[in-house]
């Protein structure tokens, strides 16, 4: 059955940490592990090293990103408890059953389960930072002052400003200039 392409890449599953430390732990999924480690490396004040791989795609990574998440610092890096180090141990010699794990998780999920969303106010603040953004370089014209923010402060007169670039950029806005 040749079909002209390569096997299709496996993912691993992988937990990188710094040499000499406990942690913190990323986990993260890759084709390839070792790549990501170096471009991390670029990044970090510390030497990084692949503590343990598992064969497994994203479903997996967010399963142990599930169960860790009492441990999530920032991203997908994780406090190095003992019961992380000793899943790493479990996977290095081949013993860690991955039926054990639970459901995936994104890391945007609460521990309760709960998914924090967005308030109007700040779905509507997004909203109006990508229009000022779009209108901005689409016209080359840049907002008189910083509009960041203006939405949760409710300052009536500065939306009403951005409302009015948002109408007639070269009218409101500075040429090039920046916010």
């Amino acid at each position: 059955m040749a079909s002209g392409k390569g096997a299709p890449l496996m993912r691993r599953v992988y937990f990188i940490k710094p040499v000499g430390m406990d942690g913190p732990v990323k986990i993260g999924c890759s084709v390839s592990p070792t790549g990501r480690a170096s471009a991390l490396a670029n990044w970090s004040p510390f030497a990084l090293e692949i503590v343990a791989e598992v064969e497994g795609g994203l479903a997996l990574e967010r399963r142990f990103h599930a169960l860790f998440a009492h441990l999530h610092q920032r991203r997908e890096w994780f406090s190095a408890a003992p019961e992380l180090l000793a899943v790493i141990t479990d996977i290095k010699a081949g013993t860690f059953d991955v039926a054990t794990l639970p459901d995936p998780v994104t890391l945007a999920q609460r521990v309760d389960g709960a998914i924090p969303r967005r308030t109007p106010e700040q779905y509507e603040a997004q909203r109006l930072s990508m229009r000022v953004s779009h209108t901005a370089s689409r016209s080359g014209y840049q907002p008189r002052m910083r509009t960041k923010g203006i939405i949760q402060r409710q300052d009536a007169l500065a939306i009403s400003y951005v409302e009015a670039y948002l109408a007639d950029p070269a009218r409101m806005g500075v040429l090039g200039g920046a916010a």
